[in-house]
């Protein structure tokens, strides 16, 4: 197949959604694929903005980007990431004649997570961006022949909302990198809770903070490391300050390995998200046997509460006190459940993930040939 890849972020391993898309562009060019990746930085439109209405910039340039790629070659399939694809999409699907196979995937669909947030108070939308989320984003789900996503979690919604029109949507986990699989599934008595993630609201700030901190003064040989941020003045300020002393914040880690060696320090993770489209953090620290403690969103909807986790029913306090107290006052069941967790995601394997890919895209074109498309590129032109 030939694949052109366009991403509204990086494809950089330390980056979460980045760390998704560079694994499966590589894995599709590991299996024979040329896959041709365009990024923010060679297409976003007045980078001097930045942050500044990226949203927009990138969905202007996108379609710049896409119509210059299709005009110098020609593609069997585009795969777009990210709602900022919806203005290409809806040209590519306004051309008379024939189009190559056009695929959202999605790192977690836009118009799901912006109604989440801003139905939480954690997201304030104007006038212009409400427009933006809820009429013009849409279109990068409705209209694709087929939508990829990276969790059950978001295929459910997908198939309650009936996106894409066509019908064709397809969850896959996102898999681990082989730094955390196979890892011997060490006991420890630490005495340590993790956190990992930026130090946002929608990560469950509302209740990591008064709930570990009650945890922290009842059970005084507990402490608490964060991971994953560099706003360390800011993550210890969250906190009484008679408390700060026991609190330890690491910076982002691009070393797979040192990040893994610091999830082993933990015995208990707790990622109380109120949204999240996969959670990555939260498979890593499993397969570190950590026992999570997690909001039933992303990934750990499909977990079981109880047997690889303690599931919670909303990021609000005291749920995650109790469920962290609970595994701190039973050490077996700690255990236990970090062996299962642990178990869980050894399955998160990079060659499935690709191959499952590979496979749905060549059944998918295949079809969309037999239906009388073909490929829009240069030759048409």
């Amino acid at each position: 197949m030939r694949v052109l890849t366009v991403t509204n972020c990086p494809a950089l391993q330390y980056l979460g959604s980045g760390y998704i898309i560079d694994g499966f562009v590589n894995g599709l060019r590991s299996l024979g694929h040329d896959v041709d990746l365009v990024q923010p930085d060679e297409y976003e439109i007045c980078q001097w903005m930045r942050p500044r209405a990226m949203s927009y910039r990138q969905a202007v340039g996108m379609f710049i980007a896409t119509r210059r790629a299709l005009g110098a070659k020609q593609y069997d399939l585009v795969e777009f990431w990210g709602g900022e694809a919806w203005l290409t999409i809806w040209w590519l699907f306004s051309c008379a004649g024939i189009r190559p196979l056009v695929v959202q995937h999605s790192n977690g669909p836009e118009p799901r997570y912006s109604q989440m947030l801003e139905a939480a108070g954690i997201l304030r939308l104007t006038f212009v961006q409400r427009m933006h989320a809820q009429k013009f984003v849409p279109k990068a789900f409705q209209l694709p022949d087929a939508v990829v996503t990276i969790s059950q979690y978001d295929l459910e919604w997908l198939e309650q909302m009936q996106l894409p029109r066509g019908g064709r949507r397809l969850a896959i986990e996102v898999p681990l990198s082989e730094r955390f699989l196979d890892r011997p599934a060490k006991v420890r008595e630490s005495r340590v809770i993790g956190f990992c993630g930026t130090w946002l609201p929608r990560k469950g700030l509302g209740v990591i903070v008064p709930d570990i901190a009650r945890l922290l003064r009842d059970f005084g040989d507990w402490r608490f490391l964060v991971l994953g941020t560099g706003e360390n003045d800011r993550v210890h300020s969250s906190f009484p300050e008679d408390l700060r002393a026991r609190i330890e914040v690491v910076p982002m880690i691009a070393d797979k390995e040192a990040l893994a060696r610091q999830y082993e320090r933990m015995e208990i993770f707790v990622f109380p998200s109120v949204s999240e489209s996969f959670g990555i953090a939260l498979a890593e620290a499993m397969a570190c046997a950590c026992a999570p403690v997690s909001t039933r969103v992303g990934f750990a909807a499909t977990l079981e509460s109880g047997r690889n986790a303690i599931l919670i029913d909303e990021s609000a306090s005291p749920q995650l006190y109790e469920a962290v107290k609970y595994l701190i006052l039973n050490p077996e069941t700690r255990k236990q459940i970090a062996s299962a967790a642990h178990e869980r995601v050894q399955q998160l394997r990079w060659n499935l993930a690709v191959r499952t890919l590979s496979e749905s895209y060549q059944a998918w074109l295949a079809e969309h040939r037999d239906a009388g498309s073909g490929r829009l590129g240069s030759k048409r032109r």
